[in-house]
């Protein structure tokens, strides 16, 4: 398994621990988010604003991995199912894929979309 890969994991491990502390220090202030539910972000203190926002809108979430695939040098593409339930009580669930592209060591840039 590259580097890019096992950096790209551990992004999905923290993210389903809700390690947000953690998560930020794999981005930079150049990294960029961009998704099909959200907006487009710059730097790690925009992106961690919008996942704390998101995280902070559930009870309980998680990623369920289904394919990881480095499908080029430095890009590594997750299929992925997201369940959460909201603090409403409502169950939210949706299969997606993931692009997470690393460059020197960090999260350059992850880019989420729906699978449909």
């Amino acid at each position: 398994m590259t580097d890019t890969v096992q950096l790209a994991k551990k992004y999905f491990e923290l993210s389903n621990k809700g390690k947000l502390t953690e998560i930020k220090k794999l981005f930079t202030s150049s990294s960029t988010y961009s998704s099909a539910n959200k907006d487009i972000f710059l730097g790690s203190d925009q992106i961690m604003d919008m996942q704390t926002k998101f995280f902070s809108g559930f009870d309980t979430l998680g990623w369920n991995v289904h394919n990881i695939k480095e499908v080029k040098p430095g890009i590594v593409l997750f299929d992925f199912t997201f369940t959460g339930i909201t603090l409403d009580g409502e169950v939210v669930q949706r299969s997606g894929k993931e692009y997470v592209i690393v460059y020197n060591g960090k999260i350059q840039h992850v880019e989420v979309s729906n699978k449909d």
